[in-house]
């Protein structure tokens, strides 16, 4: 099918608090935080439809990056409480393994629960309209309720009260958890005709194919900003070495960086080098992949923490708290505070910001993360800013 790719190239302004960018003309309807309520896998299948695990989709605005999270209900990284287990540790931001031998022999009994997670970013894309050959609409009789429905409405109105009519939806996975499936990520959505007391909406997601379908709940009020979205540049001054989007919305944050893309690059960045492999294993399971590069589960440990995805809350002071996460030693750590100079020696702080220069002079659309790495090291990142609205980076007030 045909697809819509959201690219816009906008112009920065520089201030002191950092750096603020004008809003596209164009947006994303489908743009906030959404948390999943059930997934009918097959279709129809409510009796053992999923509702546990817990799924949170943080999608940008105008740029169309994205973050995924999905989380078992027994995985030690969902929550404070179960993440208690293990020793909060904001180095492991660094996506390089476990080094804490004692930490290790904690989760080993965990690595069957840690393989089923899953997360993916990239950058949808959009259209308006059912571009696959109609079998969601002719299978889901909800979705098609959904359609109708807001489609008789007046166009005003429904714009007014922003719901989303019938589009479809392809999610581009440019860096994944699990290795890759073999096939694309297509769903094509719609809205219920309402939104719920509390301002939230319902959106329904059918599989292009008919073969599931996900209930979602927009988390208000995310999908009215503030937002950014960055995307990985480089790190440890090598560009392209693995993938990363980072997502805010509202006072919402997702940020994930992705397995090593070759040996060479894993090597680079201290993680094990068969960590490079898993894409190599499409259409295997993420438990099979690893049991197929090891059967020691200390070395499936290290294969699984070389991509992390966290997810959190923005305070108003400033400090970004991780709430849940791919590994759940950095489950209660703070991703940032900006309110705390460069963070580097507060505790449970996994990084701070800082202009990015060329030549002498900060760079408009580059930000530098310094990332706490084992021991005294650390690890830097370059990140580029592809929208930004309402707000500012969070850069450390040491800048």
């Amino acid at each position: 099918f045909t697809t819509v790719v959201f690219a816009f190239v906008v112009p920065l302004v520089t201030e002191a608090a950092g750096n603020i960018m004008s809003p596209p003309s164009s947006s994303i309807p489908v743009a906030g935080v959404w948390k999943r309520l059930l997934e009918e896998d097959p279709l129809g299948d409510l009796e053992t439809a999923d509702r546990s695990t817990l799924v949170l989709w943080t999608q940008s605005q105008q740029s169309g990056l994205y973050v995924d999270l999905r989380l078992p209900e027994n995985s030690p990284g969902r929550s404070i409480e179960a993440a208690a287990i293990v020793k909060p540790r904001p180095s492991a931001l660094a996506a390089n393994g476990i080094p804490v031998p004692a930490t290790k022999e904690v989760l080993a009994p965990h690595v069957e629960i840690l393989a089923r997670q899953k997360s993916f970013a990239g950058v949808i894309d959009l259209q308006t309209g059912d571009t696959s050959d109609g079998s969601a609409l002719k299978e889901d009789a909800v979705l098609r309720q959904y359609v109708q429905s807001v489609q008789d409405m007046d166009p005003s109105q429904r714009q007014q009260d922003g719901l989303i009519a019938l589009c479809t939806c392809l999610w581009n996975r440019h860096m994944d958890y699990q290795p890759p499936t073999g096939g694309l990520d297509v769903g094509v959505c719609a809205s219920q005709p309402a939104r719920q007391l509390d301002g939230s909406l319902l959106l329904r997601e059918t599989g292009d194919d008919a073969s599931y379908a996900e209930d979602w709940l927009c988390q208000p009020p995310t999908e009215q900003g503030p937002f950014l979205a960055l995307e990985l540049v480089s790190e440890k001054n090598v560009e392209g070495a693995r993938c990363g989007y980072w997502v805010r919305a509202g006072d919402q944050f997702a940020y994930a960086v992705g397995h090593p893309k070759t040996v060479a690059m894993a090597n680079l960045l201290q993680c094990h080098p068969d960590a490079a492999r898993i894409k190599e294993c499409t259409g295997k399971s993420l438990h099979d992949a690893i049991q197929s590069l090891s059967s020691d589960p200390l070395v499936q440990l290290d294969l699984l923490t070389s991509y992390v995805c966290v997810t959190g809350a923005v305070s108003s002071n400033g400090s970004w708290t991780i709430q849940h996460s791919t590994n759940p030693e950095l489950v209660g750590c703070t991703l940032f505070d900006s309110s705390i100079g460069n963070g580097m020696t507060a505790t449970n702080v996994c990084s701070h910001l800082q202009a990015a220069q060329s030549n002498g002079k900060d760079t408009s659309d580059l930000v530098e993360q310094i990332v706490k790495g084992n021991g005294e090291s650390t690890v830097k990142r370059i990140w580029r800013v592809k929208e930004m609205t309402d707000c500012t980076l969070p850069l450390s007030n040491a800048q």
